[in-house]
C-alpha cells in the first residue's frame, strides 16, 4: 500500500489540447506513372482522460484537397499520466473526405502510442496507426493504409512542444486499378496538459 500511494498519479482527469502543422510531400503512383506535390495541413486534437481510459478527437484539414476527422477509445497499458512514460492502446473511426473526387471513407483502425521519458522534461513518442479497408461512400474505391510517427519533445510545466517524422501511406483499389499514395514530411505541434 505504502509503494501504490507514492507511485499513483494525484490526478484523476486529465485533459490535453494539441495543435500541429505537417509540411510534407504527397507522391501518387499509378499505372500510368507517378507523380508528387508539397503542401502542409493543420491538425487539432482534444484527450481527455479517467485514469487508465480515455477518449480522443482528432481533426486534420489539408485546404482544397482533404479533411480528416477520428473518434477513439484510449487505454493506457503502463504509465500513470500523460507526463510520464507511458504506453497507450487506440482503437477507433477515422472520416477521411477527399475534395477532388468528392469521396468519404469511413475506417475503423487500431493503434499504439509510447511515450518515453528520458529526463523529467525530455523525451521522444511514436505512434503507429493501421486503417482497415474500407469502401467509398458510393462504394466504387477501397482505402487502406497506415500512419507512422515518431519523435522528440521538451516540456515546460504544462507545456509541451513536440517535433516528428510522418509517413502516410495509401492505397486505393477501384476495378482493377491500385493507387498508392504516400504522405511524408515534418510536423511541429504544441500541446497543453491540464
Amino acid at each position: 500500500d505504502q509503494w501504490l500511494a507514492e507511485n499513483r498519479s494525484a490526478n484523476i482527469f486529465e485533459m490535453q489540447l494539441s495543435g500541429s502543422q505537417m509540411d510534407f510531400e504527397t507522391v501518387t503512383k499509378t499505372d500510368l506513372g507517378e507523380s508528387d506535390f508539397k503542401d502542409s495541413s493543420n491538425t487539432y486534437s482534444l484527450d481527455l482522460w479517467i485514469t487508465l481510459l480515455g477518449l480522443r478527437a482528432e481533426y486534420e484539414e489539408q485546404p482544397d484537397v482533404q479533411k480528416t476527422s477520428s473518434a477513439m477509445l484510449n487505454l493506457r497499458l503502463i504509465g500513470s499520466s500523460l507526463q510520464s512514460t507511458h504506453l497507450i492502446l487506440r482503437g477507433g473511426m477515422q472520416q477521411l473526405e477527399t475534395f477532388a473526387d468528392d469521396r468519404t471513407y469511413q475506417s475503423i483502425f487500431a493503434a499504439a502510442a509510447l511515450r518515453l521519458y528520458f529526463l523529467s522534461f525530455i523525451g521522444l513518442h511514436g505512434e503507429y496507426r493501421h486503417l482497415f479497408e474500407a469502401e467509398s461512400d458510393e462504394g466504387s474505391v477501397k482505402l487502406s493504409g497506415s500512419r507512422t510517427r515518431g519523435g522528440a519533445f521538451i516540456e515546460w510545466g504544462i507545456l509541451r512542444l513536440s517535433g516528428q517524422y510522418v509517413n502516410e501511406p495509401y492505397s486505393f483499389k477501384s476495378g482493377g486499378e491500385t493507387t498508392d499514395q504516400t504522405r511524408s514530411g515534418l510536423e511541429y505541434g504544441v500541446q497543453l496538459i491540464l
